[in-house]
């Protein structure tokens, strides 16, 4: 009798090549084939080492000089129409505005029909709520006290809440949408649209003096993290639904 040994040897390989082979054997035939899932699973990782290399900075004491600089930078650009406006503006990032978009776009996408779409969104929403609540215990940074406040806070400082929740939400919501555009304006529109706006958010946030820069920018790194998470997960199902599906004339 013929022994199986394609499947001895796989196991052999893969116990000497320890974790990371074995993770690379199962992972990778998720993997190949679907570009998209690909793309999403290295921009998570990518955004993820630059959350991770930003936080080594904070414990590092590295990034105190830097925040301060950028501070003082922004408090010297304070004034009481610019403030209207960054109050305006940070006010995309507040949960409110952030649960009333997820539920708006979360009926929307099931009346069309799209249920899936609408569960990933929601779920982009509790998720990121759930990180920024843990990040902000395991790194217990206080807010920044060297200029006044021009908006009520409460709570610890790293990473931004408005910015994890608006990268997440927003990243999700734009990747999910341009992904059932036709047209390669349209996709670019909603990317640049959504750049700009996250943008626009994290430096409201500096600006009324509630966060560092760092705060902010580890906090879009974790954000979209999480939303390319979910976006290979979705990817990866889509491509199985796609493979189960009958195929024309069967």
């Amino acid at each position: 009798m013929d022994h199986p040994r394609p499947a001895v040897d796989r196991l052999a390989r893969d116990a000497e090549a320890g974790p990371a082979g074995r993770a690379r054997s199962a992972f990778w035939p998720v993997l190949a084939g679907n570009a998209p899932a690909f793309l999403a699973v290295a921009l998570a990782l990518a955004f993820l080492a630059a959350f991770v290399e930003i936080s080594e900075e904070l414990f590092e004491g590295e990034l105190a000089a830097a925040d301060h600089r950028l501070l003082a930078a922004f408090q010297a650009l304070r004034t009481p129409a610019l403030t209207r406006l960054a109050l305006d503006v940070t006010a995309l990032g507040s949960t409110v505005v952030l649960s009333l978009f997820t539920c708006l776009l979360a009926i929307g996408l099931v009346r069309a029909a799209r249920p899936r779409t609408a569960l990933l969104l929601a779920t982009a929403a509790v998720g990121a709520a759930g990180w920024t609540a843990l990040l902000k215990q395991v790194f217990e940074r206080r807010r920044p006290d060297e200029l006044q406040a021009l908006a009520s806070v409460t709570g610890l400082s790293y990473p931004s809440g408005h910015s994890l929740a608006s990268a997440a939400i927003y990243g999700t919501a734009a990747v999910l949408l341009g992904a059932h555009r036709q047209g390669r304006v349209d996709r670019v529109l909603a990317g640049v649209s959504t750049l700009v706006v996250l943008a626009a958010i994290g430096m409201s946030r500096i600006y009324l003096g509630v966060h560092y820069p760092s705060d902010v920018l580890a906090g879009f790194c974790a954000g979209l993290s999480w939303a390319f998470v979910l976006l290979a997960i979705a990817a990866w199902m889509a491509k199985r639904r796609a493979g189960r599906a009958p195929t024309a004339g069967a």
